[in-house]
């Protein structure tokens, strides 16, 4: 049987064990993922639910962007570390696109950490997303939708990281010196 998963309030969820659907199961608000514990520190009503929605390549890279946020001593997951989750798979033609930029994870790191602060908070077994990482992800599901496909992988996250208004982001495009919008065509014409 397949996981279903409920984003409540920026935390990944295995449904119906998340604040949304508490009443459902009178349980915690936390449950795993791959030996991760999600738990809720946003919980709100009418949350986007996803279920069966993540492709065991979008979870890879949701698990990586988690180690580069403890890597940077940060408990949260931010859109910049989604970034560097997707800059940790191998394969893909978005890989490519990346790599024909000359972005390497070494160089994209280095700009992350001088970008991003450290902040306090839950153990490393915990994973948080930011407001603007959830907003993301919301996009994603939003173009898999628009394209017709079923599950979020990972060019659905670098699309969705391409349009989200956010200052860390623009600073992190700026940095590394990607157009955003000669990307964005890119990424667009390899999803039609």
């Amino acid at each position: 049987m397949a996981s279903a998963f409920c984003f409540c309030g920026g935390i990944l969820f295995s449904a119906p064990i998340c604040p949304c659907h508490q009443d459902r199961v009178g349980g915690a608000a936390s449950t795993s993922l791959n030996g991760f514990t999600i738990v809720s520190e946003y919980a709100r009503t009418g949350s986007a639910l996803l279920y069966d929605r993540f492709s065991k390549e979008t979870i890879r890279v949701i698990i990586a962007a988690h180690g580069e946020s403890f890597d940077l001593g940060r408990y949260d997951v931010g859109c910049e570390q989604l970034f560097l989750g997707l800059l940790h798979e191998r394969k893909g033609l978005y890989v490519g696109i990346l790599t024909s930029l000359g972005l390497t994870i070494e160089e994209s790191r280095r700009v992350v950490r001088e970008i991003s602060g450290a902040v306090q908070g839950p153990t490393a077994n915990e994973i948080i997303f930011t407001k603007d990482a959830e907003r993301c992800l919301e996009l994603a599901w939003g173009e898999a939708q628009r394209l017709g496909v079923d599950q979020i992988e990972p060019p659905h996250i670098l699309m969705a990281l391409l349009i989200t208004d956010s200052k860390s982001l623009a600073s992190l495009w700026a940095e590394l010196h990607i157009n955003r919008a000669k990307v964005k065509d890119h990424v667009f014409n390899m999803l039609k």
